[in-house]
């Protein structure tokens, strides 16, 4: 029996050991490391108390009390603040309480290891057997009275804290933290028992109750998903991708992501782990909306934060090895130099260059819709308008003045029509207006105002003023399903060639032309 509990005691610490590094290289962006400094220090006192139950002699139990104590003196300290950081609540605490803390376990540790110069740790020392176990019999000293009261004081915090988180947890989160009460709850009633002398062999079984409280732990951190098990290798890719990366539970909270989702939320934290995906994303419902109903697929999101930013959104379910354990990984990518240029293109396609305007193809593009919204019996009007004359000003002044003259009638009409007017150059020195919701007559008094606003310019081309005169054609139908654009612009068309024909810088109505 004695030689099992030794065995015990080692498979105990060799197990706390693994925890305390597994913890330690896995957690991510330096989460849960309280929880393995506290598995470390428990994994020390467990080795310690394996060789003290062992030694021989005084001399040889002081030597493993002070292996022991190397993880003893940080045991209170790590699991409070172990307990915090497993609440949430370490964010709230100053470094100066947590600097001060570890203090007081290191004193402890060196008051301990030179207890023969000052006793003040244990003032007399006597071992006995239980058969092939030595059990060490202290008589406490003032500082072994102090840290006692120290350690039941950590643990009873410990256990306050873990039973407010658990209060306060919403629903989902119930059973990760009832699994945290439990472990803090082992070690509390534990120490009760060693102090009751209830113990076997009156031995203090510490080190097994601080391994269920750690093998607790970790089933909790692991098994709930607080902490993202993710290789080294995995984890610096992920941090250097450009992409935010997210892990999400089936129950929309975020269990693991990298540093560039800090790139599109707004907040002070670098750290979403366990937010609700709703809280961290309270500014851009859309990417909720989508992530909550598609379990795999992708769409273009444009952030309602007045950024201008868009991003390429894909979501993927993957399936866990139990039945029913799923997680989505959401990865956003910013698209937003792609979309802009894509736009810049488009925009190029449907512009005139020169003139910055609505090109020949923009205009049917523009027209044709304009018309499918049109309501049946609706007016609709067109102005076409080409400048008289033109070549000679290309011939007189040179081809430069003549895009400037392009450019000046252009921004006339541009300032000089409504919204919702369609304006494109047609081609050379052509210009073409659509109108919707607008009669003839309406349309044939906009177009002797535009003449006589071009007629009336002040246009200098190197100190020179160039004249300029406009002809127009003005043609009108009313919507319906069978009217064409092109028919459209065709009767103004003809009604252009009918102003040009009886002498230029008029307007003429198509009604009123032969054809």
């Amino acid at each position: 029996m004695g030689y099992a509990i030794v065995g015990v005691l080692i498979v105990s610490g060799i197990i706390l050991l693994g925890i305390s590094i597994y913890v330690a290289i896995e957690g991510r962006r330096r989460r849960n490391l309280w929880f393995a400094g506290f598995a470390l220090a428990a994994a020390l006192h467990s080795f310690g108390y394996a060789f003290k139950v062992t030694a021989n002699s005084v001399e040889e139990a002081l030597v493993y009390i002070r292996i022991a104590y190397l993880g003893i003196s940080f045991l209170p300290t790590f699991g409070f603040l172990a307990a915090l950081e497993l609440a949430g609540k370490d964010r709230h605490l100053k470094k100066g309480t947590i600097l001060s803390m570890i203090a007081f376990s290191a004193v402890t540790l060196a008051i301990v290891c030179t207890n023969s110069l000052h006793h003040l740790y244990y003032i007399d020392i006597v071992l006995t057997k239980a058969n092939v176990l030595t059990i060490v019999h202290v008589v406490p000293g003032i500082w072994y009275k102090v840290f006692m009261t120290y350690v039941n004081l950590a643990f009873a915090a410990g256990i306050v804290i873990m039973a407010r988180a658990l209060a306060e947890a919403p629903v989902d989160l119930k059973p990760q933290y009832w699994v945290y009460f439990v472990s803090f709850l082992v070690p509390g009633v534990g120490n009760l028992v060693y102090l009751l002398g209830l113990s076997p062999y009156d031995a203090d079984l510490a080190p097994f109750y601080l391994m269920f409280m750690s093998v607790l732990l970790l089933f909790g951190l692991n098994e709930n998903q607080l902490f993202q098990v993710v290789s080294i290798a995995k984890s610096r890719v992920l941090d250097s991708m450009d992409d935010a990366v997210l892990i999400i539970n089936r129950n929309n909270r975020i269990i693991d992501h990298n540093h560039s989702l800090t790139h599109i939320v707004a907040g002070n934290s670098d750290d979403y782990v366990g937010e609700r995906l709703s809280d961290v994303f309270s500014s851009h419902p859309q990417v909720v909306d989508f992530v909550t109903n598609h379990a795999n697929g992708q769409t273009n999101v444009a952030l309602q934060d007045g950024s201008g930013r868009v991003y390429r959104v894909r979501v993927r379910t993957v399936q866990g090895r139990r039945k029913g354990a799923f997680v989505k990984c959401l990865t956003m990518s910013d698209m937003t130099r792609e979309m802009n240029v894509m736009r810049d293109l488009k925009d190029l396609a449907h512009r005139d260059a020169l003139t910055n305007i609505a090109n020949r193809r923009a205009l049917y593009c523009q027209a044709e819709d304009v018309l499918r919204r049109c309501g049946t019996g609706m007016a609709v009007s067109s102005i076409m308008l080409d400048i008289d004359d033109f070549k000679q000003v290309n011939d007189s002044y040179g081809h430069e003045a003549g895009d400037m003259v392009l450019k000046e009638v252009a921004l006339l009409l541009k300032q000089s029509i409504r919204a919702q007017d369609i304006l494109a150059r047609y081609g050379g020195e052509e210009f073409v207006l659509i109108m919707p919701d607008t009669e003839v007559d309406a349309a044939f008094a906009l177009a002797e105002r535009l003449r006589k606003k071009i007629a009336g310019a002040e246009i200098f081309y190197n100190d020179q003023r160039i004249e300029l005169t406009v002809s127009m054609g003005v043609a009108g139908e009313i919507c319906s399903p069978d009217l064409q654009v092109d028919q459209l612009i065709k009767n103004a068309d003809a009604a252009l060639y009918e102003a040009k024909r009886s002498g230029r810088n008029k307007v003429a109505l198509y009604r009123d032309c032969d054809g």
